[in-house]
Formats: C-alpha cells, structure tokens, sequence
C-alpha cells in the first residue's frame, strides 16, 4: 500500500476481519482472557472503539433518523454557542453543521476521481461536527479525545466504499459488548 497515493486508500481483506473476529476478540464467557485483556482495551483500544461505535449510530440513519438528529445537534449547537457569547466556555466549536453520510461519501470519490488534493483532510474536516457534538460539554459522554469522532467518519466513508463496513462494525459492537456494554446501551 502507498499511503502518498492520491488516488487510492487503504482497503481491508475481508479474510483478515474474519479472523479478527473469531480470534482476536475473546468470548464474554473467558473472564480469565477478558480480565488479562481489559487494561489494554481501556488505555488503548477503548477510546477508538467508542468513537468508531458512537459516530457509526449518527452517520448510518435513514431520513427520518438524520432529520431528528440534525433538530438536537442544533439545539445542543445553540445552548453551547449561548454560553460561548456568555465567556463561559472559551473553545470555538461547532463552525460546521452535519451533511448526510451519502453526500459526504460521494463527494470524496468524486474528489478522489478527480484526483484533488488533500482529500483525507477535506474528509475529515467534513466530520468535525461530529466531535463537536458527542464532546459538548451537555452531552457529557465523550472523555476522549475529540479527534477520534473526526476521524472515524472518513473511517466509515472509507469502509462503506470498500464494502467492509458492516463486518467491522460487527466487530466493533462485538468488543464493545466483550469489554464496556454499557456503551451500547447509551441513547
């Protein structure tokens, strides 16, 4: 894989999802592998995994489910741009409102097509929303680093052009109910 190529990115061999899924994860039912495991998950795999997980259940809504959402980003967008006026909160945030997943994954193949530059940067500028939201300081959920939720929207652009991204958010759901199930049940 050329990571300077312009033109292409990286792409997962199902084969090798397949056997991170049936070797690499261990069974709930381990607790003797799942306890020697939980340390690494917390400090190293936990964050991504939320942030793969949580952006996955914002981009991959029909209509109806993009248009509720879109009513309570601008809701939260307008109490933290309230208290930004106010001097109570000094981190500019929320400069970009959501796009539909589907335009957002169009436009980068169309970008990549057209062979632009920077199309990495310009993807993952287009989900700034994202940690905007899930790291307001009302929503109270995200503890980790922001730019995980910015990055793992092109992530999901990426996988869902490569036909990968149900299998991996198999994945994801299935460490996620391995090591921290209460994220799973978040609203």
């Amino acid at each position: 894989m050329d990571l300077k190529d312009p033109e292409r990115f990286g792409h997962y061999n199902p084969r090798f999802l397949d056997w991170v899924e049936n070797y690499l994860i261990p069974a709930r039912d381990d607790q003797w592998f799942r306890g020697v495991t939980q340390r690494v998950y917390t400090k190293w795999i936990g964050p991504t995994v939320r942030a793969l997980y949580r952006t996955h259940r914002l981009l991959f809504v029909d209509a109806k489910g993009f248009d509720d959402f879109r009513g309570k980003y601008q809701a939260v967008k307008k109490a933290y741009q309230d208290k930004f006026r106010r001097h109570i909160t000094y981190a500019g945030m929320f400069f970009k409102d959501p796009a539909p997943f589907e335009s957002v994954k169009l436009q980068y193949k169309s970008d990549i097509e057209a062979k632009k530059e920077n199309v990495g940067f310009a993807l993952q500028e287009n989900f700034n929303w994202l940690s905007d939201y899930l790291s307001a300081p009302d929503f109270k959920v995200i503890n980790d680093d922001g730019y995980l939720e910015n990055t793992a929207g092109g992530f999901w652009v990426r996988r869902s052009l490569d036909g990968t991204e149900p299998q991996i958010f198999s994945i994801v759901e299935k460490v996620l109910s391995t090591f921290e199930p209460s994220v799973l049940d978040e609203p």
